[in-house]
């Protein structure tokens, strides 16, 4: 085999799965191009079957060579060699085993003591963190316990040491051997027992755990002398049911991930969770024009960079303008019609969505923008060629897990002729992909989908624009469609952008920018009054704006640059907040505040826990405030401070949890907003 690479800028970070990697000593992880293994313990060591590789002589990097199905002999380069490997100035160093692991096979029972129905699979880790959602579509997600099964082969001659974080109850067990024994209930805590263990070899392992009521924990780690601590990984684990090595086909990357999935409603009709029940708070950045102005290294750069920061969804448009091309000369449609969509354009797309899947990103696809369908002077739509393409769309993408419909694209719905159209399009992408997405609605702003499509079976979820406005009373829009029925996730689809101007569609672009503590404000706001996620925009961005390009809304600095703005990187705090307590419980309740909540930039928004767990209340600009304790349940509360900025909690006190009590965050005034968390001790 010639060399694979020459240079160390040829070894890229890419994340897709399917993919092999190289880790050196000095830290830097280099992509292989390999495919179907990876490499399996801490050091990191890389395979080759017969591949020789030359390498920058300043790096010492480990070698694995031989059959990759069998055992091999590692090895070490010489730092002052640039030889191939296996010629010369080769250390050999311990054998190790190819570790290809599938997990350990687990048992969910309705049951706190591991009898009655039950749902079996394999799960990859022991790495879970219910906050109150179900671990199987059957199963509760209060009383319940699992067992999980299997072998576990460590890389080290070594004592280990074996930590789980458990709320409530877990025993552990290892080569027969009980280490851990917390069956109680308890509060998240660790517990550890140590073993020693041979490299290479397969040990029984065993783990139970129970679930009472409230916080729902399950982890299992291991450490150490030469193994950093981490949760055990499934390269490590096998289930009783391990199919040989020598058997097991190339990796194929599923269309349908069983642990994630395509996105479900709550059993409660008011939030969005995967597949496998868990959470799933909807953070999407604003991308509409990435199908049009990106090439696809811009697209790798781009959702990186988003999955990076902690976004879970990324919203775009197919068709904005019709005569638009991509970058490679492709327009959306042929004969600028909607029923004859150009394959090779779409191809562009496919990448996109492929691309975002193997970052765990969902893409909230917008099959049009509005002006195609809702202005009679540039319509290209009617009820036939909008079901043509929706229908196409909606095949095309019927088995890509990360897919949300968002049908309309800012616009009114202010006649018979254009809402005939966008439910022609709805349908189609129904029937098309069978059902298997959620479709909402992008209304004109100001306004909310339900602003039109008050009882419409096929709007999954509402999607308000509260716009770019600074101080608007965005919670106002939320609670009205929240107490609207049918119940149903309500999520804001387009706030303040980052770095607009302030006056940009009164036609002013020489006014103040919106900044990250405009963005914080709508979204928290907007989430404690029970929205189900928002989105994220920055001026450049979502235009992909580059200097010597038409300055569309006041845009100035390079879009690379723009992804870095301070509100993009604060956002993710707001999820981390949500996703931090029990999830699908959470309800507004302005009631928590007995003292004055204002309006405008001063205004406070409170959220709490249905069942008395927690609370939360947001303070915009830092004023005090007081609090009906009594919402919580019990005896005492922990207080503490969020630092939407940062993330940084600082702990305030414990208190007893009756009557009233007043607050003052650590600071008020301009861009000083707090949170107060408020949990049941």
């Amino acid at each position: 085999m010639p060399k694979l690479f020459a240079h160390l800028e040829h070894f890229l970070v890419d994340p897709i799965p399917r993919f092999h990697y190289l880790a050196y000593r000095t830290g830097f992880l280099l992509k292989c191009a390999l495919p179907r293994y990876r490499a399996a313990w801490p050091g990191a060591v890389a395979f080759f079957p017969d591949a020789t590789v030359d390498f920058p002589s300043e790096l010492t990097p480990k070698f694995c060579t031989g059959d990759l199905m069998r055992r091999r002999t590692c090895l070490r380069r010489s730092a002052k060699s640039r030889s191939q490997i296996g010629v010369q100035h080769i250390e050999e160093l311990e054998g190790r085993m190819l570790l290809a692991g599938n997990g350990l096979s687990a048992v969910y029972y309705n049951s706190t003591n591991l009898t009655g129905s039950n749902v079996s699979r394999t799960d990859a880790t022991v790495n879970f963190n219910w906050k109150g959602a179900k671990p199987a579509s059957t199963i509760a997600g209060d009383q319940f316990s699992a067992r999980w099964t299997g072998q576990i082969q460590p890389n080290y001659s070594q004592t280990y040491t074996f930590s789980t974080v458990s709320d409530d109850g877990v025993r552990l067990w290892v080569n027969g051997s009980l280490i851990i024994n917390q069956w109680n209930r308890h509060a998240a805590r660790e517990d550890k027992g140590t073993i020693t263990l041979q490299a290479g070899h397969k040990y029984s392992i065993k783990m139970e755990y129970f679930q009472s009521y409230g916080g729902s924990v399950a982890q299992l780690w291991w450490a150490s002398a030469s193994q950093a601590k981490q949760i055990v990984p499934q390269a490590q684990l096998y289930s009783t049911a391990t199919t040989p090595p020598s058997s097991i086909p190339p990796t194929q990357v599923p269309t349908t991930p069983s642990v994630t999935g395509s996105l479900r409603i709550s059993s409660n009709g008011r939030y969005l969770m995967r597949a496998n029940g868990t959470p799933f708070f909807y953070l999407a950045d604003t991308a509409w024009q990435m199908p049009i102005k990106l090439d696809r290294a811009d697209v790798d750069y781009y959702l990186k960079d988003r999955a990076a920061k902690g976004f879970t969804a990324i919203q775009m448009v197919a068709l904005d303008t019709p005569s638009d091309k991509n970058r490679y000369g492709q327009q959306a449609l042929l004969n600028n019609n909607p029923a004859t969509p150009n394959q090779a354009f779409f191809q562009q797309i496919d990448y996109i969505v492929s691309k975002a899947a193997s970052l765990g990103l969902y893409i909230s696809f917008m099959p049009t923008w509005g002006r195609n369908v809702g202005e009679t002077g540039g319509r290209m739509f009617n009820t036939s060629n909008a079901y043509a393409y929706g229908k196409y769309l909606g095949n095309r993408y019927r088995n890509a897990w990360n897919i949300i419909w968002i049908n309309g694209g800012d616009t009114a719905v202010n006649n018979a002729t254009a809402a005939n159209i966008w439910r022609s399009l709805a349908q189609g992408l129904n029937d098309g992909d069978g059902g298997a997405h959620l479709i909402t609605f992008h209304p004109l702003g100001g306004r909310t989908a339900r602003t039109y499509w008050a009882n419409q079976s096929w709007l999954d979820f509402d999607m308000l624009q509260s716009g770019h406005t600074r101080d608007s009373a965005a919670w106002n829009m939320v609670t009205t469609d929240y107490n609207k029925g049918p119940v149903m996730p309500v999520i804001e689809g387009e706030a303040n952008y980052e770095d607009i101007p302030t006056g940009a569609f009164s036609g002013n672009l020489n006014t103040p920018l919106l900044d990250a503590y405009d963005v914080r404000k709508k979204a928290y706001w907007e989430t404690f009054a029970g929205a189900a996620g928002t989105a994220y925009g920055a001026n450049e961005v979502f235009q992909f704006w580059n200097p010597g390009q038409p300055a569309d809304i006041g845009a100035h600095v390079p879009w690379k640059t723009a992804l870095n703005l301070p509100g993009a990187t604060q956002v993710k705090y707001l999820r981390g907040l949500m996703e931090s307590r029990v999830y699908f419980n959470r309800v507004p309740d302005q009631s928590l505040v007995v003292s004055a909540t204002y309006s405008g930039t001063d205004h406070i928004q409170a959220t709490r826990d249905a069942g008395g767990a927690y609370a939360m209340v947001y303070s915009a600009s830092g004023k005090a405030f007081t609090v009906n304790m009594s919402k919580i349940t019990g005896g005492a509360v922990n207080a503490a401070w969020y630092d939407p900025r940062t993330g940084k909690v600082t702990p305030i006190g414990k208190f007893a949890n009756t009557g009233t009590r007043t607050f003052t965050p650590p600071t008020h005034g301009y861009g000083q907003d707090w949170v107060l968390t408020l949990d049941r001790a």
